[in-house]
């Protein structure tokens, strides 16, 4: 009879093995015929520059740019875009690269929240390099942007911003101190700032409200955070209990950790004081708007003779002003750094890691590891600047172009 039954054990034992063998082939095939549906898909996306060009006595806070980024909600769950601050020596400029299919989506957002603007098509300023940087002439240097925190937590906004004004016409526009460093550039001096940004669809939305809020009862003390595990170290840790449980069946009766569990306790009510009010306030404040996958680059370019690379610290340090110690800040990968202390092949790996920078640069890449920013922080990191900014090298509109009025009297033949 014990025989018999460990016959049975180390079928059911075969069986299992076998039946996850299958599972694992199946999801490498499946995840491998997405992976190429999706590269099909970006291969088949034409793209377009659009500039926007706002007048010079633009009032419109950045509210009005939360709700651009609203209606870009709307875009393909697979499809994404770039919207892209280029500072020149002799002017600054705010582009949105976009497949085709959708500029006439960007063009209608735009003019329903600023209706003297324009929308026009312009050349890429980035094929002014080629498709290789750095080259003979030119150099460069910039960095990958992350959240140093979970996303779950955001960054400073522009309501903040606003609350520090001290009269009506002294308006703070969060976007004033990133122009006045492009409109210090000289010479062949170029920063470019590039935000990728891909709606959350339905389903990423509901695995990263999961992750908010496991965050926010790991702050409200409703179960201590939980390590996450990848899909090896679960078969670790759930399957092996399992399979020693399966072996030792014949002998034994099987032991589960569950058994060995105490009954969660429920917990007692817990005082928070302001600050941890206002961290609980500003992460439910963050879920409950639409929000974007999100990749930031910085770089900065300059002929070689001229170079100087802590340039690149300037305009990161332009966007510390949107990190809050108690919430979220910007930080950078580090392991796609153009800049290295001193290490192994130090040479190779930065020029490999600025060709890299470059290449995602121009190709509007999604970065491999995108974070979530939601659109009111999406409006307080790009945004036309209000009328009180002084940056005096921003392309704005002296006036805007016109039709024809509708009641002009046509002449015929």
């Amino acid at each position: 009879m014990p025989q018999t039954l460990l016959q049975i054990a180390w079928l059911v034992l075969g069986l299992a093995w076998v039946i996850l063998i299958a599972f694992a082939i199946f999801r490498i095939v499946s995840n491998k015929a997405k992976k190429d549906k999706l590269a099909l898909h970006v291969a088949n996306l034409k793209w377009v520059t659009l500039e926007l060009k706002i007048p010079k006595e633009n009032l419109k806070t950045p509210k009005a740019m939360e709700q651009v980024f609203a209606s870009l909600h709307a875009l393909g769950a697979d499809d994404w875009l770039a919207i892209e601050i280029a500072g020149f020596s002799h002017s600054t400029h705010f582009f949105v690269r976009v497949p085709e299919e959708y500029r006439n989506l960007i063009e209608a957002s735009v003019f329903s929240q600023y209706p003297n603007a324009e929308v026009a098509v312009a050349d890429d300023y980035v094929d002014r390099f080629g498709v290789d940087l750095p080259d003979q002439t030119y150099d460069l240097a910039g960095a990958e942007l992350m959240l140093a925190r979970e996303s779950a937590y955001p960054i400073r906004t522009y309501p903040s911003f606003d609350g520090l004004r001290i009269e009506e016409e002294q308006y703070l526009d969060p976007i004033a101190t990133i122009a006045e460093v492009m409109s210090n550039l000289k010479d062949d001096e170029m920063v470019w700032l590039q935000i990728t940004l891909r709606p959350l669809g339905n389903d990423k939305f509901d695995a990263w409200k999961k992750e908010v809020q496991e965050v926010l009862d790991e702050l409200l003390g409703r179960k201590p955070k939980q390590e996450k595990l990848s899909f090896f170290k679960w078969l670790g840790k759930e399957l092996a209990p399992f399979l020693k449980n399966l072996a030792l069946a014949p002998i034994q009766p099987p032991v589960w950790s569950g058994a060995e569990e105490k009954k969660e306790e429920k917990p007692q009510g817990k005082q928070f004081s302001y600050g941890e009010n206002e961290i609980i306030k500003a992460i439910e404040g963050k879920v409950a708007k639409f929000a974007f996958e999100c990749g930031i680059r910085v770089l900065y370019i300059d002929r070689r003779d001229a170079f100087s690379k802590s340039n690149v610290s300037t305009v990161v340090g332009a966007l510390r002003q949107f990190g809050a110690p108690h919430l979220n800040s910007f930080k950078l990968d580090d392991p796609k750094l153009t800049f290295l202390e001193s290490r192994f092949r130090k040479d190779a790996t930065e020029l490999a890691n600025k060709k890299k920078l470059f290449q995602d640069y121009r190709g509007r890449v999604m970065p491999s590891k995108p974070f979530v920013l939601n659109v009111e922080e999406l409006a307080t990191l790009y945004h036309p600047p209000h009328s009180t900014v002084g940056a005096e090298k921003l392309a704005r509109l002296s006036m805007r172009k016109g039709g024809p009025p509708p009641d002009l009297p046509v002449i015929s033949n």
